[in-house]
């Protein structure tokens, strides 16, 4: 008898088991596997009460474990099965809430990382990046550059057209700065008409030739902003800072020795590359290039 009830049970348990992960894994968006541990997590849960009272029944009536099973079948299955039910809906719900937090939290996360006008990531996610790719520069020995740049007579644009046009400008040229970089690399709006890019496992040589390519990008293409703006000339200036492996300089120093070639690139006359390189040896050559 007993084992005819729990060949039953088990049957009935099986079918509708995969019932329930057809229903529930797309509606409440989990996937079969996170379908199947919710409800594995209710039946652990559930065994409290039958456990509870069968080892009541043992410990002080005394009876034997076969005997009470066959004996209070149908009462272990009334306490079973209701609880169940309970902590595995219990389960989905605390699962869909769980999934639906961890969502939100990475579209919060995404949007606290964007710059709101371009797009692309703004100065708080440069930051936090530059410092992560500057431990990976010294545990792995790689050289790293940062680049700093700037449009060369932006407040023109925004004087000349409006504001709202300056806008329209920033929103273009990021992504045309954004198409110049290869895997690995980013670019952010570090404000204003200033953006910054990382450069991991990039020597002052390959950082020059990156510049180059970045600023072709830009002088390549006529910018229509406005119909009062249908072609503008957009140039850019740069600053590179780049550290040879097994240098000591601190990321921030880095990122500041890049705004000042971008410095010397703006008073030597726009639309050129300053680039400094710092040895092993923490020497500076001020600039080591300069770049048309």
């Amino acid at each position: 008898m007993l084992n005819a009830n729990l060949r039953q049970s088990s049957i009935y348990l099986g079918s509708h088991l995969k019932a329930w992960v057809r229903v529930f894994s797309p509606n409440l968006l989990l996937s079969k596997k996170q379908v199947y541990f919710r409800i594995l997590q209710g039946f652990i849960l559930s065994l409290g009460a039958p456990l509870g009272w069968f080892f009541v029944r043992l410990v002080f009536f005394g009876e034997t474990p076969i005997a009470e099973l066959h004996n209070d079948f149908l009462l272990y299955c009334y306490l079973f099965f209701p609880t169940a039910i309970s902590f595995i809906l219990f389960s989905f719900a605390f699962g869909h809430v769980e999934h639906k937090l961890s969502i939100l939290n990475e579209q919060y996360k995404e949007l606290s990382d964007t710059d709101d006008l371009t797009g692309i990531k703004n100065v708080r996610y440069f930051r936090t990046r530059l410092e992560e790719e500057y431990f990976m520069s010294k545990r792995n020995y790689s050289p790293l550059s940062v680049a700093v740049v700037d449009i060369d007579f932006f407040k023109k644009i925004n004087d000349t057209y409006g504001h709202p046009v300056g806008d329209i400008a920033l929103q273009q040229i990021a992504p045309r700065l954004e198409s110049t970089l290869r895997k690995g690399e980013t670019l952010a709006r570090t404000g204003g008409e200033e953006f910054g890019i990382i450069l991991p496992n990039t020597d002052s040589n390959d950082a020059g030739v990156f510049a180059k390519r970045l600023k072709k990008a830009i002088t390549d293409k006529v910018f229509a902003f406005s119909s009062k703006a249908s072609s503008v000339p957009i140039t850019i200036s740069v600053g590179i800072a780049s550290i040879e492996p097994n240098n000591n300089m601190p990321a921030s120093e880095l990122y500041s020795l890049a705004d000042e070639m971008l410095y010397i690139a703006k008073e030597t006359g726009r639309n050129k590359v300053a680039l400094a390189s710092v040895n092993a040896a923490g020497q500076i050559p001020y600039p080591s290039r300069l770049l048309d």
